[in-house]
């Protein structure tokens, strides 16, 4: 039986790797056209040039940001692509693009509202009682996010080890939103605001992990350690494929960083 189990866990791997191998060759492969990155004052922002013409949006508006700082972070990455560009890989320039084109037309109150709905069903929110390692270490990293947040937005927010969440009182989301929509306000709109926050809410899993991200009171090392809190318990226990669970680790250290310095450097 261990035997078996040896084989198939050596055919899971190879399988993962088959995959991951398969999807980066059908990933389109778009070759580096340009030699020179720049970045130039363009009306009341900065514009970014590849070979002396002005980068553009997938919705083809030009590529323009509000600071010089933001500018120089997405030329950077288009500076560094090698022979291939890795779009996938590049989240300050796809950051920049989803402020400028809204490709799903969202208003500013439909994203607080998205947000709202990881609010309540917030993963560091939800313990698990059994086994009792894993509640001692959701509240070791946990609580303190959770008192950062609550004294930032001046709210109590009870952890529960019930499926029904204990803070989806709409006097607390109401609360929340307004206090979103004033912290993320920008001169060029709250799209550029709620864009990082929108990015790393996804990426975590937690707006309340996000919101404490983007205020610099954690590091994007510790928001990762957080979001990934139950795997990396798992993987300890159980053992892990060393390989992906340290590509899955790097990936999220990497979008959340980027959604931090892509709040961090609009203004």
């Amino acid at each position: 039986m261990a035997l078996r189990r040896s084989v198939y866990g050596v055919r899971s791997v190879r399988q993962c790797r088959r995959l991951a191998e398969v999807s980066s060759h059908k990933r389109q492969k778009i070759k580096k056209f340009y030699e020179k990155v720049g970045v130039e004052k363009y009306g009341d922002g900065h514009v970014i040039l590849l070979d002396g013409r002005k980068l553009k949006t997938p919705l083809g508006s030009h590529t323009i940001v509000p600071t010089e700082e933001l500018a120089y972070l997405v030329a950077h990455e288009w500076d560094t692509q090698e022979e291939h560009l890795e779009l996938t890989d590049m989240h300050i320039t796809s950051l920049c693009n989803t402020a400028i084109d809204n490709p799903s037309n969202a208003t500013p109150e439909a994203m607080v509202a998205a947000l709202m709905e990881y609010f309540i069903t917030d993963t560091v929110l939800f313990r698990q009682e059994i086994p009792p390692d894993l509640g001692d270490m959701q509240m070791d990293c946990w609580d303190p996010i959770i008192s950062q947040f609550e004294e930032s937005f001046n709210i109590k927010c009870p952890s529960t080890t019930s499926i029904i969440p204990c803070h989806d009182s709409t006097e607390a989301v109401e609360h929340v939103s307004k206090e979103i929509l004033l912290r993320y306000q920008h001169p060029w709109g709250l799209h550029w605001g709620l864009t990082g926050l929108e990015f790393a809410t996804t990426t975590s899993k937690s707006m309340i992990i996000a919101n404490v991200l983007l205020s610099g009171k954690i590091s994007a090392e510790d928001a990762t350690k957080a979001s990934r809190l139950e795997t990396v318990f798992q993987t300890n226990r159980f053992g892990e494929v060393e390989w992906a669970h340290n590509i899955d680790h790097h990936s999220t250290v990497v979008r959340l960083a980027s959604a931090y310095l892509f709040n961090k450097f609009l203004n």
